[in-house]
């Protein structure tokens, strides 16, 4: 721009010759009054005839995705995604996902959460892009479910294959296997690795025992009873070390490990809690997902109980 500044311009497809300029006008008068600081915000937009641009602000860092899997960038993603960063990543992307789902009116579906769709800022904060506030329209929810395909391809909740469409519980299930890049560095899905480990999620499965839910506890703010009624697919301890992204070396706490050298002054969020919330996030069943508020707010008190140094 004349002033210096960074902005992303995306051209959208061309219409349908059933879209409405004033359906897709009240869209982005909806769009344009979305604020929050995990959001990449929209800064303007163009409508000439069946030409549709929209101006987002630029993400100074670049996506997740390449920072964790693009060629040529592995000494950067090692110097910069510290255990810290991995965190508060997390953290981020799930407080944008909730307030779409939870806080906007009418509820916004992401539909095509993955960690392209994760943008970094100065400082490695994250904020959710394209979220498609334009295909919540009555309209284009039509033509959606009957000629396009939503979702990324190894992000897709196994729901979306028998029932082609996709709510909230479809964006967590997404979200997980994001946690699971973030925690493991792998792709969702790489055909270069064995062929019992091509699939992130399929991977992180087998190494998981099912036992009942530890993750949802009395202790947590969103403790809920039915969660112990059913066995969950649960990573354990002493599987961790087959997970962990070899990228950040030692330099991550698996947990118990301060406690068990009696380091009480200082208990770092560990693997295995953020862990536990992905394979939660990735139950087959979208009922027994936790809601996006329910991830961040657990993401949100194991880094409070951290920064408090509790056990």
């Amino acid at each position: 721009m004349r002033n210096g500044r960074h902005v992303v311009v995306k051209r959208l497809e061309k219409p349908s010759k059933h879209a409405s300029n004033v359906v897709f006008l009240k869209q982005l008068s909806v769009a344009s009054r979305l604020r929050h600081d995990n959001l990449v915000r929209l800064l303007g937009y163009t409508i000439s005839g069946h030409l549709r641009v929209l101006v987002y602000e630029f993400a100074t860092m670049g996506t997740l995705h390449d920072v964790l899997h693009v060629p040529g960038r592995e000494e950067q993603a090692r110097a910069v995604l510290s255990w810290a960063h991995r965190v508060h990543i997390a953290l981020d992307a799930a407080r944008g996902l909730e307030y779409l789902h939870e806080t906007t009116r009418p509820a916004v579906t992401h539909k095509d959460v993955r960690s392209t769709n994760v943008l970094l800022f100065e400082g490695y904060r994250a904020k959710i892009a394209d979220y498609n506030m334009f295909s919540q329209a009555a309209d284009m929810a039509r033509l959606n479910r009957s000629t396009h395909t939503l979702g990324s391809f190894g992000y897709q909740a196994p729901e979306y294959a028998m029932t082609g469409q996709m709510t909230d519980k479809s964006d967590v299930y997404s979200f997980g296997i994001v946690l699971l890049e973030l925690l493991t560095g792998r792709k969702p899905l790489d055909r270069t690795l064995p062929p019992g480990q091509r699939s992130l999620v399929n991977w992180v499965r087998m190494i998981c025992s099912f036992v009942p839910s530890v993750l949802f506890t009395a202790s947590s703010p969103d403790y809920c009873e039915k969660t112990k009624e059913f066995a969950n697919p649960m990573l354990m301890e002493d599987r961790v070390q087959e997970c962990i992204d070899p990228k950040l070396g030692d330099q991550y706490p698996p947990a118990g490990a301060l406690k068990l050298q009696n380091l009480t002054a200082h208990l770092a969020v560990s693997w295995l809690q953020l862990g536990r919330i992905a394979v939660q996030c990735l139950q087959y069943d979208p009922a027994f997902r936790p809601s996006m508020g329910t991830v961040a707010r657990v993401i949100h008190y194991a880094v409070v109980r951290d920064q408090q140094g509790v056990v």
